[in-house]
């Protein structure tokens, strides 16, 4: 019974971490908040993404006896991980490919300026070698695969400590 739910919990919380995270990337983009990343948002990604966890391993635990081991609780938690980074990943192609093609190179953009702000005495050969490597590093393949890493690093981080505080072990499995 232990996989089959929490294969189910995994995929709920999954979806339902990744819908929250498409509505904020869609709140973003119709204020115009798409192009730079805001301190708060690291801070609120963390609150939801540790909020999920903690729903879910409850859920778990509710239907396990109240017993939930930091195995189970990794692997469930990077199960809703995997699943959310999935959809988020597809929100942001689409957003970037279909719905505002030249988003990337706007990004840039704002890097680029940012750059020259604080590092006003670089010479104009020291930013374009910046440009060529954030042109490298700017497709949608590459911008997939870092979003994903990066989501699952952060996301092991945040369930590994999640799980630690929350697991219980069953004392009849030794």
């Amino acid at each position: 019974m232990e996989k089959s739910t929490s294969k189910k919990i995994a995929i709920n919380f999954g979806i339902i971490s990744g819908l929250i995270g498409v509505a904020i990337g869609i709140i973003k983009y119709l204020m115009n908040w798409h192009l730079e990343q805001h301190t708060i948002e690291i801070f609120l990604g963390i609150a939801i993404t540790v909020t999920i966890l903690v729903l879910a391993f409850n859920q778990f635990k509710k239907s396990n006896g109240g017993f939930m081991s930091l195995g189970q609780a990794l692997k469930l938690g990077m199960g809703i991980i995997l699943i959310s980074s999935i959809i988020t990943i597809i929100f942001g192609y689409i957003l970037m490919n279909v719905i505002e093609p030249d988003m990337v190179a706007q990004m840039q953009e704002v890097q680029m300026e940012k750059m020259i702000e604080q590092n006003p005495n670089l010479t104009q050969e020291q930013i374009d070698m910046s440009k060529a490597w954030s042109d490298k590093f700017s497709s949608p393949a590459v911008i997939a695969a870092m979003q994903l890493f990066i989501g699952l690093f952060f996301g092991f981080i945040i369930t590994l400590i999640t799980g630690l505080v929350m697991k219980r072990n069953n004392p009849a499995v030794s």
